[in-house]
């Protein structure tokens, strides 16, 4: 079915003016001028010139059409293979690959001629032209109902089918994604439907960062299901030797205990220790008997304390950020924990203080607390009056009439330390922070990083500043919400680098001032092997301006003796070079910047630790995947019954093909039609013409 309603871009009445010109100047050249045509001849003569004058004319009005076309749509069906480690507990490896690659092939071949399939894989990420492999590390079923809505929107969907086993360990939750975007969700279930017989380590917490020869805890939480009575073995050794042991009976069916060791750090740098229970005769899984995870062993560091007024998700956020590096030593600490001794401590992070506590005044007034550098950070129990002393740089003008939430707005020519070349662009979109409603005016020298931004308006109040007294440095952030940015970190980015780098940057400058190193090499000290890993590097001269001709390589070396190279590439003021996924271990690298004057050279390591989540799934997750098939208007199928799941598909209302309607714009002056006949009216008049002897 086709419709050819007419439009031009230029006003209508132009057709007018138009038309008289066509008329005038063919009515001229026959009519005007006696050529000694008969009448007859005149006429035809004066109508093809006529035409192709007002066709020509016609075109600089710019003339188009709608062509609306009508397309016999099939349905789309997603079928969606779950590509991680989990797919394989349920038995023999080859046989599972064998098992998914025949039901993929059977569906295509069967339903190609209904549906229109479309096959991915999926961890935590989707893979177009998946290759079946199950070395995926985490699962994420959110991201393939999101694939499947943002995809194919506007065009009719049969279902998703999700050959998987359920056991989601990253991203949203998918019963609420399933329940609001109205695809049915058909899972064909991999592995053991009933309750696996299984121990298995669930977490372990840990410093990542110790001193050398000194104990430190490790908590290791235990789980196991259908083992009551047992006896569980928990061992924590370091490369084959056994530091500890502990015997934990199981008292219920459904059980989880957390055991603590103490071991005693042993060698420098990074260190693997292993924690593990002995396996039992009728455990299904042994896998998620064992995991590893690495500390860092160090001399002696900068001692950090966070201190805060009262429990607060921000001192975790902070926390968090600073134990991913190896150069410092971290505790948290609040005024439960009083009395405290500051003389150990070279950064003190105190969040909403002082505040009215007895214990905050007794702090406030102990020398120790300002004998070293001190990041100031508000919160509604922080008393703006009492941070009024010569300690503090700003001085508060008016009572506080109220609080507000506040966007960080960056200040570009902010130099005291060097950040990531696209700072100020990297957290302009960060959620905004909970600030008092209040006017300030500064007493001391300071400079800003960053100002309060209300509503995209620059209200010139500083939200990040940083200010000196005498060869202590001092830092203010008049708002509370870090844990948001942490957050929001994760939600766009998968990872904490960017919030992390904020962190550690501001108190490595509060530790020892300005960087002064014309090499600058921006790395975590430990990662996960799910993470994408990229590094920057940036270079200076003398007068520590950036320099962009510098060649910069990277040498990483894994515990095998295993060399990978990397090069970094220029992108406007920072070096990067992408390490892509590593597997876990520890890596020792070599840095090297060659420029025009000098060579510099940064050595150390950092750790890649094991996700262990998939291999602690114990068998099929039947309540997630009932509720995806419930919320969804779905149905549950094993892979016994896939056959059923294909002659339901085949029968469902949702096979039938659906038209839709294409609209396609149409120029005239892109019709080959027209051209033909414009040439064909001149090539007729020439004719004419030339036979009765004009020519």
């Amino acid at each position: 079915m086709n419709n050819f309603p007419f439009h031009l871009e230029q006003p209508i009445w132009l057709l007018i003016p138009v038309f008289l010109v066509s008329v005038a100047i063919s009515a001229v050249l026959y009519y005007r001028f006696n050529s000694g045509f008969s009448p007859t001849l005149r006429k035809i003569l004066f109508a093809i010139r006529f035409l192709v004058l007002f066709i020509l004319g016609l075109l600089l009005l710019n003339p188009n059409f709608y062509q609306n076309t009508k397309i016999l749509n099939k349905p789309v069906l997603l079928v969606a293979v779950d590509n991680t480690e989990s797919m394989l507990l349920a038995g023999d490896s080859g046989a599972i690959v064998n098992q998914t690659q025949q039901l993929v092939q059977q569906m295509t071949t069967e339903l190609s001629e209904v549906y229109d399939i479309d096959l991915v894989g999926f961890n935590h990420e989707i893979q177009a032209n998946p290759v079946i492999d199950f070395s995926g590390k985490r699962t994420d079923l959110g991201a393939v109902l999101n694939y499947a809505h943002e995809k194919y929107y506007m065009l009719p969907k049969a279902g998703i089918v999700l050959l998987t086993d359920g056991n989601n360990n990253r991203g949203v939750n998918p019963q609420a994604l399933a329940a609001n975007h109205g695809i049915p969700v058909f899972p064909v279930v991999f592995g053991d439907t009933n309750p696996a017989v299984d121990a298995f380590i669930d977490a372990i917490y840990y410093n990542k960062t110790v001193k050398a020869g000194a104990q430190f805890p490790v908590d290791v939480v235990v789980q196991a299901h259908g083992l009551k009575d047992e006896i569980l073995k928990v061992q924590i050794s370091k490369d084959g030797k056994l530091l500890q042991e502990q015997e934990v009976r199981v008292s219920q069916a459904d059980f989880s205990k957390e055991v603590r060791f103490m071991p005693e750090s042993a060698g420098q740098g990074s260190q693997a220790y292993q924690v593990s229970i002995s396996p039992l005769q009728n455990e299904r899984n042994h896998k998620n008997n064992e995991s590893t995870f690495y500390v860092r062993t160090i001399e002696s560091g900068e001692k950090i304390l966070v201190l805060g007024a009262a429990p607060h998700p921000d001192l975790g956020a902070i926390a968090s950020a600073l134990w991913q590096f190896e150069d410092m030593e971290v505790e948290v600490k609040t005024l439960i924990n009083y009395p405290i001794d500051f003389t150990k401590y070279q950064l003190i992070i105190a969040h909403g203080l002082p505040s009215s506590d007895e214990r905050s005044r007794a702090i406030w007034a102990d020398r120790q607390f300002h004998s070293g550098s001190v990041w100031y950070i508000w919160s509604t129990t922080t008393q703006l009056k009492m941070l009024e002393n010569n300690d503090f740089a700003w001085q508060q003008a008016l009572d506080i009439s109220g609080y507000e939430y506040v966007e960080a707005a960056a200040n570009n020519q902010f130099t005291n330390f060097i950040m990531p070349s696209d700072w100020a662009k990297m957290y302009s979109g960060y959620p905004p922070l909970y600030v008092p409603f209040v006017k300030m005016e500064n007493t001391k020298p300071q400079e800003t990083m960053f100002n309060q931004s209300i509503r995209g308006y620059n209200s010139g109040n500083p939200l990040l500043s940083f200010w000196s007294l005498g060869p202590l440095k001092r830092a203010w952030l008049s708002g509370e919400g870090l844990w948001k940015w942490r957050l929001h970190n994760y939600q766009t980015k998968s990872n904490h680098l960017e919030f992390n780098t904020l962190i550690h940057h501001i108190s490595k400058y509060l530790l020892t001032g300005a960087i002064q190193s014309r090499f600058h090499l921006d790395h975590q000290s430990s990662y996960n092997e799910t993470d994408l890993i990229k590094w920057q590097a940036q270079t200076f001269n003398k007068a520590y301006e950036f320099v962009n001709d510098a060649r910069i390589s990277l040498t990483l070396t894994n515990a095998e003796g295993v060399e990978y190279q990397y090069m970094f590439s220029l992108d406007e003021q920072a070096y990067f070079a992408q390490l892509g996924y590593l597997k876990s271990g520890i890596y020792n690298y070599l840095a090297e910047a060659i420029l025009a004057d000098t060579t510099f050279k940064k050595t150390g390591s950092f750790v890649v630790e094991a996700w262990n989540m998939e291999k602690s799934a114990s068998g099929a997750n039947m309540p997630l995947l009932n509720s995806l098939a419930q919320e969804s208007r779905g149905k549950v199928y094993t892979t016994q019954n896939s056959l059923q799941l294909i002659s339901d598909l085949k029968s469902s209302p949702d096979a039938t093909p659906r038209y839709s309607i294409v609209q396609k714009i149409i120029q005239f002056i892109e019709l080959r039609r027209l051209l033909i006949i414009l040439l064909i009216l001149l090539g007729s008049e020439w004719v004419l013409r030339k036979r009765w002897g004009s020519y």
